[in-house]
């Protein structure tokens, strides 16, 4: 039986390192290696075993064209205060596709993306009542 999961998923960009600057700076990310073409990032505390981890890849190195970069990640990051999140995440310079949204399944919603527009979804559940 399934119990868990940890991983590492590739988010494919144009510069590592102006990415770099950007996942550390405005989403909080800690850098933690890689090698030539890409670098190992992950939210504190996710190396230790409470998450998953990013690998920001240049496509070139992993032999993929460049129209790998941008579109859907598929990378869901959770919060447990949306506005005060969201209005952070503006101050830091990150690009919103549009405001939060409550959708009717309890869940408060939205989509942003980084340098390179790779698209990102910050989500808030609510409690049931």
């Amino acid at each position: 039986m399934i119990e868990g999961a940890a991983g590492c998923l590739a988010v494919y960009v144009r510069n590592i390192e102006e990415s770099l600057r950007f996942y550390v700076s405005a989403l909080g990310f800690e850098r933690h290696g890689g090698r030539e073409g890409s670098v190992e990032i992950s939210l504190p505390g996710a190396r230790a075993g409470a998450g998953a981890w990013l690998r920001l890849v240049q496509p070139e190195a992993a032999g993929l064209p460049l129209s790998v970069i941008g579109g859907e990640t598929g990378v869901i990051f959770r919060t447990q205060e949306m506005q005060e999140t969201y209005e952070e995440l503006l101050e830091r310079g990150v690009s919103f596709l549009c405001e939060p949204t409550l959708r009717r399944w309890d869940l408060s919603e939205a989509r942003f993306t980084d340098p390179d527009g790779n698209r990102f979804l910050l989500v808030k559940e609510w409690a049931a009542s």
